[in-house]
């Protein structure tokens, strides 16, 4: 995880031991509840080795289900973040879209799916390697 996500981790599980323990969890047993959040998400043992775009999300939303706040996009997020992170390749949109097109993944490359965008990552920066040198 980034920094950022990192900081937001703890971020969002600080409200929801918060409201555990206004529930009758003790200290002790509010951690093990997050231990028992990673388990029930599939997530690594320990935050540190979560990758960057699908595990902080799960931790995310279950937080927000303890606290009973409502799940803010997080559905979405991780197809927002590659479509940053595409953007930052400083490749021309009707590029990416004819790519798209040709990959039959969509004809807007903004608008198009998480696991399809993952491929497009791929390609757009090996694009991007080629025309910088």
């Amino acid at each position: 995880m980034t920094q950022l996500q990192t900081k937001m981790y703890f971020r969002e599980w600080a409200p929801a031991r918060k409201r555990l323990i206004q529930s009758g969890f003790s200290a002790k047993e509010a951690d093990a509840e997050r231990k028992r959040i990673h388990d029930d998400e599939g997530l690594p043992e320990s935050s540190k080795h979560f990758n960057k775009t699908s595990h902080p999300d799960k931790f995310f939303k279950a937080c927000r289900a303890i606290c009973g706040t409502t799940q803010i996009d997080v559905d979405d997020q991780a197809r927002k973040r590659l479509v940053y992170t595409i953007e930052q390749l400083g490749l021309d949109d009707d590029y990416l879209n004819h790519l798209v097109r040709a990959k039959k993944a969509g004809v807007d490359w903004r608008a198009t799916p998480a696991d399809d965008l993952r491929h497009l990552l791929y390609t757009a920066k090996k694009r991007a390697a080629s025309k910088s040198q």
